[in-house]
C-alpha cells in the first residue's frame, strides 16, 4: 500500500513543482515586455496556474508525504527523529506559504494595473514574485538533496 501513497505523492510533487516552475518562467519571461495587454494575460495565467494547480497540488503532496511518513513510521526505528524528515516538512510548509504568498501578491497585481497605479508599485510587486519564485526552485533543489541523500 505504501507503494501506491509514493507513487501517488511522487506524482503530485511532480506536478506541483512543474506547475511552479511554468508560473516562475511565465512571469520571467514577460517581466520587462513592452505591451501591457500581454504582461497582464500572463499574470492572470499565471495567478490560474497557482489557484488551481500550484497550491493544491503542493497542499495534496505535503498530505501524502505525512501519510507516507505515518505509513513507514512502523518499518523504522525512530523515524521521526531522523532530522531530515523534520526538515523537508519545514521546508514544504514553506513552499507552501510562498505558492499563498505568490498568489496574494499576483491578485494585488491585477489590482495595481486595473486601477493605473504608479510603476514602483508594480516594479515592487514584480520584484517581490521573482523573488518567490525562486526562492521556490531553492526549496525544491534543497528538498530534492535531503530525499537523496539523508545525510543527517
Amino acid at each position: 500500500m505504501t507503494d501506491w501513497i509514493k507513487l501517488f505523492h511522487l506524482y503530485v510533487v511532480v506536478l506541483a513543482i512543474g506547475a511552479a516552475a511554468a508560473k516562475y518562467m511565465l512571469l520571467r519571461s514577460q517581466r520587462r515586455s513592452m505591451d501591457s495587454r500581454r504582461v497582464q494575460a500572463s499574470e492572470e495565467f499565471a495567478l490560474l496556474l497557482t489557484r488551481r494547480m500550484e497550491a493544491p497540488l503542493l497542499l495534496i503532496a505535503w498530505i501524502l508525504g505525512f501519510i507516507l511518513a505515518f505509513a513507514k513510521s512502523g518499518d523504522m526505528e525512530g523515524y521521526w527523529k531522523q532530522g531530515w524528515l523534520h526538515t523537508k516538512i519545514l521546508i514544504t510548509t514553506l513552499m507552501l506559504g510562498l505558492s499563498h504568498m505568490s498568489a496574494v501578491v499576483l491578485r494585488r497585481l491585477g489590482k495595481l494595473r486595473s486601477a493605473s497605479a504608479a510603476e514602483a508599485q508594480i516594479a515592487a510587486a514584480n520584484s517581490r514574485l521573482m523573488i518567490f519564485g525562486v526562492t521556490m526552485m531553492l526549496l525544491t533543489f534543497i528538498t530534492f538533496y535531503l530525499v537523496i541523500f539523508q545525510r543527517f
